[in-house]
């Protein structure tokens, strides 16, 4: 038989035979490629993983906190399936990375709460991810307060591990102590023996213990000082520097001093205090790694709520922040919410605010926290606590810790107008509100088992009722058959 039959078949075949062999050859290419995918994924995977922070287990969780004595740890108590885990486990393992770099006494490690429940019940952790600060024997040293950022994990780190109080010896340590810190307290210790000096340096090494992780202080010799030109501040009124420092306790900030004020008894409870409401800016722009920090200074928070910048097509509102004040995600509620950066401040209305708000803010900063925020990124939040936000900027004023609150009328306006507001609050001549959601949770987290005692109660009673209610009918029924009896 010829091959082939008919030359129209024969092109037909040898066409197919190409397009045949042109897809063996492409198959080929493709399983060499995923062949070399294969064999490069184990070093790629390698390379990108970078250092991990140790995950202790249930096993090796206590003895390997004692075998380092010296060392103060810091344990990330998390779930594998927590977003906010997610997004802190990489930060957490660079400041671990760096932790170990300069050798700081501050291990940074991880516990997965899914598989080692018994040491997380034992810290109390119900929501993640919770950061505690431990020593070598597992007790809780004290409250975890650091930024959940790269920069604000790793400097939390070097303040545990450094020394509470720095000991400045010249001027240009003082300058750049000062100039290094946002916030820098320093005592002046004077030339000569002051009365009631010894009194006042106790009180601060006291609340030094307390405020070292979150706060930048020193002490200074008296003539240290001679030389800074900064205006200083004390009970609203510009000191002399010809007075000197010496004896006295300041903080430094933004380019002024002020120092402590002279109705604050020297205690260090009280000394604690006031340093607590002055360890950052006058005005702080709130985020969602120090809302919770900035909430947390014994005192109101009066946040300004300024007008943001409209959202880009498809962007949604962050969600409201969360009612607790740990900060964790995995909870009721959410944390509040990753804040982008961007330059409201400057649009005109808000930085004439800003500009009579931070006047306020020196006035009033012993009695209230203040801050800002942006009011169309932040709108869910603002909303949940009555603030509209077709009338920016306004004022809300906040007590976090029991999310009692109060929107500042809109007609309340000017320096003197909200000064003299605000202390009508102080004095609790203005009556704060709260959301039912919050009264709600309050309610039933402080009288559950009066409600359940309520609740048991009320049952029995009525089946008590319904049982007493049957056995007179019946009583009754009884005495009607043996009446007909007789």
């Amino acid at each position: 038989e010829r091959w082939p039959p008919f030359p129209a078949v024969r092109e037909k075949r040898i066409r197919r035979k190409k397009v045949d062999m042109s897809s063996q050859r492409w198959f080929g290419y493709a399983l060499a490629a995923a062949l070399l995918v294969l064999l490069a994924a184990p070093a790629m995977a390698g390379g990108d993983e970078g250092f991990k922070a140790p995950e202790l287990t249930v096993a090796n969780f206590d003895t390997t906190l004692a075998a380092d004595k010296d060392s103060v740890w810091l344990v990330d108590f998390f779930a594998p399936w927590c977003g906010h885990c997610k997004r802190l486990s990489p930060l957490w393992d660079k400041a671990a990375e760096e932790a170990l770099a300069e050798n700081l006494s501050v291990k940074f490690v991880k516990v997965d709460c899914t598989a080692n429940t018994a040491v997380c019940k034992r810290y109390g952790v119900s929501s993640y991810p919770k950061l505690k600060v431990l020593g070598a024997d597992g007790n809780e040293m004290r409250k975890f307060r650091g930024a959940r950022t790269a920069e604000g994990l790793i400097s939390y780190a070097r303040r545990l591990a450094g020394k509470p109080v720095a000991a400045l010896q010249t001027s240009k340590e003082l300058k750049d102590f000062i100039e290094s810190n946002l916030a820098a307290f320093v005592l002046f210790q004077p030339a000569t023996p002051e009365e009631g000096f010894s009194e006042l340096e106790a009180a601060f090494t006291s609340a030094a213990q307390e405020l070292y992780d979150v706060a930048s202080l020193a002490t200074a010799p008296e003539y240290t000082g001679d030389d800074l030109e900064v205006r200083v501040m004390h009970d609203g009124k510009t000191i002399s520097g010809d007075d000197g420092f010496g004896g006295k306790l300041l903080v430094f900030r933004e380019g002024e001093g002020k120092q402590l004020s002279s109705v604050v008894n020297i205690t260090s409870d009280q000394i604690a205090h006031w340093m607590n409401g002055h360890r950052s800016t006058i005005m702080s722009k709130i985020d969602h790694s120090n809302y919770n920090d900035l909430g947390d200074r014994s005192k109101p928070m009066v946040i300004s709520v300024l007008r943001g910048k409209a959202l880009k097509v498809g962007e949604k509102a962050p969600a409201p922040a969360a009612p607790e004040q740990e900060g964790e995600g995995a909870k009721e509620g959410a944390e509040p919410p990753v804040v982008e950066e961007d330059s409201f401040e400057e649009i005109p209305i808000n930085a004439e605010f800003l500009v009579t708000m931070k006047a306020v803010a020196k006035e009033m900063e012993d009695k209230f926290t203040f801050a800002y925020l942006d009011g169309k990124r932040w709108q869910q939040f603002v909303i949940k606590y009555g603030i509209s936000t077709r009338v920016l900027p306004r004022l809300l004023v906040m007590d976090t810790a029991t999310e009692y609150h109060r929107p500042v009328p809109v007609d309340i306006k000017g320096h003197r107008g909200i000064a003299d507001y605000l202390e009508l609050v102080h004095i609790q001549n203005v009556t704060m509100t709260r959301t039912w959601e919050t009264l709600y949770r309050d309610t039933t987290r402080n009288y559950m088992w009066h409600i359940i005692a309520l609740f048991v109660g009320l049952v029995t009673t009525v089946v008590g009722y319904s049982i007493w209610a049957d056995y007179r009918r019946q009583k009754a029924k009884d005495e009607a058959a043996a009446a007909k009896q007789e």
